[in-house]
């Protein structure tokens, strides 16, 4: 079993961290966010996937790669800052 820790933009988990999508875009919607979020959808990005951080650049920069669904995805930080995601601790069974 999981418990929700707290929401997270993927631009800002570390390398080896597992999370679930739970949205795709930013507070504000302009026609750039909607074309990125469809981007983003193209790529296998959909909400209540899971998704590992696998790889980051050298001192946390460009680019970053990620697994989601069996697919591994290199994405920049900007990119990834539109993919919100829940960090998930386990819980130890008492």
């Amino acid at each position: 079993m999981s418990v929700v820790d707290e929401i997270l933009s993927l631009s800002s988990i570390a390398k080896n961290q597992i999370s679930r999508i739970t949205a795709l875009g930013k507070l504000t919607v302009s026609n750039d966010e909607t074309t990125m979020v469809t981007r983003l959808r193209d790529m296998g990005f959909e909400e209540g996937r899971m998704v590992e951080v696998i790889h980051t650049g050298p001192f946390g920069a460009d680019p970053m790669a990620v697994r989601v669904e069996g697919s591994t995805i290199a994405l920049r930080r900007a990119e990834a800052s539109f993919i919100q995601v829940a960090l998930e601790k386990a819980q130890h069974a008492d």
